[in-house]
């Protein structure tokens, strides 16, 4: 086995074995797409010879695959690395192409009560929230040359890192970007879903670029977030964000020495995580009436419904003039972020800072 350079999809601190494991993952992973994808006949006797044989029933023109556990395990732990959902939100399995989960929007109260005398009833105040799967796909192409002049490990790196970084990406937009859209698959992400809303706190005048923000946007952002048991907010931002607003604050705070200049940046403010996104705004231009920042428990108010964890197909034909391969992976979710908005009049679990003219 050809050794390649810094694994990246294949992590070796994700596995027991170590480099030496991470590198077996990879090649077994690269062995099956060249025998499933570009029908390499040295490739399928590997796979046969080694465990692999179910994985490569149903291939044929336009068939879905049996993926390996050594390529889908990479894609998953990278869509989790890559993008923030599947991090931050609370994942609820789906059974079917729809799901229907109670929301407890009120509290039930306690009484004092006298001896043998009951308390008082009072029933839950509930209301639904409905899941409907999604279905995203992305496809790459591969060149038939390509796949045979890597070496397995370098074929199954890409392919992973392809797919992984295109639903993560997505996924993301579809939480913080969005607008009810085709193009967001019809889900409202968090940015459109908090205006109007009293979970939007409006910056001080004038402050509508990321620039603007200071230490009191902040401290109002961060009041206005309720105390719910057991919640655990943080940050989420981009890069941008973090080092035009956070980093900005806390190097105006003074007490800096060259030690801790050199140190790297740190990863929270006032006490909280601050989780990047590229889906957050990263640009210098005026953020008037739109969420600049998000902060709160996205646990307690975003629901990921998970239906499917990925199919793959193949199609060699289409494009063999090229000689090039399609290779198409899908997944089934929804999201859905009204629980952390709260109404008009009450914040939810996520608060979001709004830009002001």
């Amino acid at each position: 086995m050809r050794k390649p350079g810094e694994l990246r999809a294949f992590d070796p601190a994700l596995y027991a074995g170590g480099r030496r494991q991470a590198e077996h993952a990879a090649h077994r992973a690269g062995a099956w797409l060249r025998a499933a994808v570009f029908g390499d006949e040295r490739a399928r006797n590997w796979c046969r010879e080694n465990g692999m044989q179910r994985a490569l029933t149903g291939i044929g023109p336009g068939q879905s695959a049996i993926v390996p556990d050594e390529l889908v395990g990479p894609i998953i732990r990278l869509r989790e690395s890559y993008g923030v959902v599947r991090r931050l939100c609370r994942r609820h399995p789906m059974a079917s192409g729809t799901a229907t989960i109670p929301h407890d929007t009120g509290d039930t109260p306690a009484w004092f009560v006298g001896r043998e005398a009951p308390p008082s009833p009072s029933d839950p105040t509930l209301d639904a929230i409905t899941l409907t799967a999604l279905n995203l796909a992305a496809e790459t192409r591969i060149s038939n040359d390509y796949a045979q002049d890597v070496t397995l490990v370098d074929l199954a790196e890409y392919v992973v890192e392809q797919m992984a970084q295109a639903f993560a990406r997505k996924e993301d937009e579809c939480l913080i970007d969005g607008d009810g859209t085709s193009t967001y698959g019809g889900i409202v992400g968090l940015r459109s879903a908090i205006l109007g809303k009293a979970g939007g706190v409006s910056a001080a005048s004038g402050h509508s670029t990321l620039g603007d923000i200071d230490t009191t946007d902040l401290r109002a952002l961060m009041g206005r977030l309720p105390d719910y048991p057991g919640m655990t907010p943080v940050w989420l931002c981009s890069k941008k964000a973090r080092e035009l607003v956070f980093g900005r604050l806390m190097d105006a705070a003074g007490g800096n020495t060259a030690a801790t200049l050199a140190e790297a940046d740190s990863l929270e403010y006032a006490g909280f995580e601050i989780v990047t996104t590229p889906a957050m705004p990263a640009s210098f231009s005026d953020l008037s009436d739109e969420a600049m920042l998000i902060f709160g428990d996205l646990r307690l108010g975003a629901i990921f419904g998970d239906r499917q964890t990925l199919t793959l197909r193949v199609d060699p034909y289409s494009l063999s003039s090229y000689q090039q391969t399609k290779v198409i992976c899908s997944e089934r979710f929804d999201l859905n972020v009204s629980p952390g908005v709260g109404s008009a009049t009450e914040a939810g679990p996520i608060v979001a800072l709004i830009g002001t003219a």
